[in-house]
């Protein structure tokens, strides 16, 4: 599944996304993002067990464009309708944040898997998912407060920063079933089910390092739903990532 990593420049802001990803039975991804002004539910207008049901790509797409990210493209509809004040720079509008703009998308990124995958089931999975993103003030400051709430988990982060290998696992573990809920600033507050980290980037060495030196404050927090066509199943996932996804 793609995180966005590429659209959040000011020093302190927050922002939702709405994504969806599928991915054939070869393993390719499709993937497509909507700027959101809140958490809309997974992106799904819909029920997540309706995709079960459907027997073939033209019913699959059409409950799609019916119903995914409804919430979001009427986001942008009602966005569009404040007024272009050149004093207000809260509401200038541009061409990318408007209903139709983003209706366009959808229509191309439905078009472009169309032309990729020619039968639903060569369809493995789709995934929906809310991502929110904190920096600067808007963070939860995660390191910083995590040290003060969880010594047991900077004892380990220690030792493994410090290069013993055998808790290693210990503390992965430890991070992925680690619940708790913090606030940042702007009103945020974050309800963390599982800490994690791109491994495929940062050995847990690093990670453990930043945890230690507090360098891990700006947030990532993603919440969605997988649809498993090929099993038949819908799956929740829940996991964080401090720090965001771009240290």
């Amino acid at each position: 599944m793609k995180i966005r990593t590429d659209f959040v420049t000011n020093s302190s802001s927050s922002s939702y996304v709405a994504c969806i990803s599928i991915t054939d039975i070869d393993g390719k991804n499709y993937d497509m993002s909507i700027w959101t002004e809140d958490d809309c539910d997974y992106g799904i207008g819909g029920s997540a067990d309706k995709y079960l049901q459907v027997n073939s790509l033209e019913e699959l797409f059409s409950y799609m464009l019916s119903t995914f990210y409804f919430a979001s493209i009427e986001d942008y509809r009602d966005y569009g309708n404040y007024e272009d004040d050149e004093d207000d720079e809260d509401y200038q509008i541009d061409d990318e944040n408007t209903a139709e703009y983003w209706e366009e998308r959808l229509n191309r990124y439905v078009k472009n898997v169309k032309e990729n995958v020619d039968d639903i089931k060569k369809i493995k999975t789709i995934a929906f998912t809310d991502e929110l993103y904190t920096y600067g003030e808007s963070s939860t400051c995660f390191s910083s407060n995590v040290k003060r709430r969880d010594p047991g988990l900077i004892a380990l982060a220690q030792r493994v920063a410090e290069g013993d290998e055998s808790v290693e696992e210990e503390f992965r573990n430890t991070l992925h079933t680690w619940k708790g809920e913090f606030e940042g600033g702007w009103g945020n507050c974050i309800r963390i089910d599982g800490i994690y980290w791109d491994e495929s980037k940062h050995s847990i060495r690093e990670f453990a390092n930043k945890l230690i030196k507090e360098e891990l404050n700006d947030d990532c927090k993603i919440d969605g739903k997988i649809i498993d066509l090929q099993n038949k199943t819908v799956s929740e996932i829940h996991k964080y990532y401090p720090g965001g996804m771009d240290w």
